[in-house]
C-alpha cells in the first residue's frame, strides 16, 4: 500500500533531539492552509495512496486537525496520527476512534522517565505519554510505539521492546538516529555501523518472541535479515522512499522520505502527480541503479540500501552504501 507521512505543522510541545521537523513553540509563518491541504488529501486519494499519516511536530496542536481527518476519511483513505500523546485526553483518543483513524504511532524514546524525558527534553513527558497511551487503550484504538534508537540509548532497547509490550502495542517503528532537522544538533547520537548490525540482530531475534510485529526506518538491511530467517512475506520492509511512500512538509516541499532531504518538488508550484511521477529524484530512486557493492548486491532490489544514509554522506542517490554488513 503507497502511504503519504504529511507534517501538518511545526507546533509541538516537546523538543525531541532528533526532530527531523525541528520543530518549535509556534507555528511556521508559512504553514499550508486548511483548504491547501484539503486539496492535497484529495489528490493524494486521486493518486492511489491507500494511507496518510499525519505527523508535526504534533499534529493535534493544529486547531483544524479534526477537519483534516474528517476529510481524509471521507476520501476514503487510511487515516492514522503521528502524536506524543501528551496531550491525548480520553475524550479526543474517543473522537478519534469514532473518526475511523486507523491506528496512532506514539513515541517513547526510553523505557523510564530519566531517558524519555531527557531525549524529549520535557520534565514529565513520559508519565504523560503513558497516560495518553492508556486512553487509547481504553477506548480500543490500536497504536504502534515508535521509538528513536541513538548511541546512548541503544543497550535500553529490550526495556523497551518490554515496556511497548505491556503497554499493549501492536508493532515497533524503531528510527535509527538520523542527523536531519533538529538531529543536527547532536551527531554525537548517530549509531556506528557496529551498532545497526547489532540492532537489527537483536530485532531478528525477538522477532517471533514478542507479541510485536516491527519496522526499521533507515536500516533496511532488516528486511535481508527477514528474508534470511524464511519471514518472505515481510518483503516490502526495505527501503521504500519514492516506491510507496514519501514525506511532504507542512509548507508543501515533497521529500521521498521525512531523513532523506532531497527536494522532489513542492506542491505549491506543481501538482503531487506530476512530482510523485516526473520528479527526477523520485525516479532516480524507483530504478535502483545503484553503484558499488549495493549495485551488485542479490538484495538490491529488497533492500535498496538506506538512500537517505548515502545521501547525507555523499551527496550521491546511487552510491553504495559502505556501512553494510551483508555483501
Amino acid at each position: 500500500m503507497k502511504t503519504i507521512r504529511l507534517a501538518v505543522t511545526k507546533k509541538c510541545n516537546l523538543r525531541c533531539k532528533h526532530c527531523y521537523s525541528s520543530s518549535t513553540d509556534s507555528p511556521h509563518v508559512n504553514e499550508l492552509s486548511t483548504e491547501e491541504i484539503k486539496a492535497l488529501i484529495t489528490d493524494i486519494a486521486h493518486l492511489g495512496f491507500g494511507e496518510i499519516a499525519f505527523s508535526g511536530g504534533e499534529p493535534l496542536l493544529r486547531s483544524d486537525i479534526y477537519d483534516l481527518i474528517d476529510h481524509a476519511q471521507n476520501t476514503g483513505l487510511l487515516t492514522s496520527l503521528i502524536t506524543n500523546a501528551t496531550i491525548l485526553s480520553l475524550e479526543t483518543t474517543q473522537w478519534l476512534k469514532n473518526a475511523g483513524v486507523k491506528k496512532l504511532i506514539i513515541s517513547i524514546h526510553g523505557a523510564s522517565s530519566k531517558v524519555h524525558d531527557e531525549f524529549s527534553r520535557h520534565e514529565g513527558s513520559f508519565e504523560r505519554t503513558k497516560l495518553g497511551i492508556r486512553n487509547a487503550a481504553q477506548v480500543g484504538i490500536p497504536f504502534h510505539i515508535t521509538t528513536c534508537i541513538h548511541h546512548q540509548n541503544i543497550q535500553d532497547v529490550d526495556s523497551i521492546l518490554s515496556l511497548a509490550e505491556n503497554l499493549g502495542a501492536c508493532n515497533v517503528e524503531i528510527e535509527n538516529f538520523f542527523p536531519v532537522g533538529r538531529g543536527k544538533e547532536h551527531p554525537e547520537l548517530t549509531l556506528h555501523p557496529g551498532e545497526k548490525k547489532d540492532l537489527v540482530d537483536r530485532i531478528l531475534e525477538h522477532y517471533s518472541e514478542r507479541n510485536l510485529t516491527f519496522r526499521l526506518w533507515g536500516i533496511p538491511q532488516f528486511s535481508v535479515g527477514l528474508v534470511k530467517k524464511g519471514r518472505t512475506e515481510d518483503k516490502s520492509l526495505g527501503c521504500m522512499a519514492a516506491r510507496t511512500f514519501c514525506f511532504i512538509s507542512y509548507e508543501g516541499t515533497v521529500y521521498p522520505c521525512m531523513f532523506l532531504r532531497k527536494e522532489g518538488g513542492n506542491i505549491r508550484r506543481e501538482r503531487l502527480s506530476d512530482i510523485w511521477n516526473g520528479s527526477e529524484v523520485f525516479r532516480k530512486l524507483r530504478g535502483r541503479k545503484l553503484s558499488g557493492k549495493c549495485g551488485r548486491c542479490e538484495f538490491r532490489e529488497l533492500c535498496g540500501g538506506p538512500r537517505c544514509v548515502v545521501w547525507e554522506k555523499t551527496g550521491s542517490l546511487e552510491k553504495e552504501d559502505s556501512d553494510c554488513w551483508y555483501y
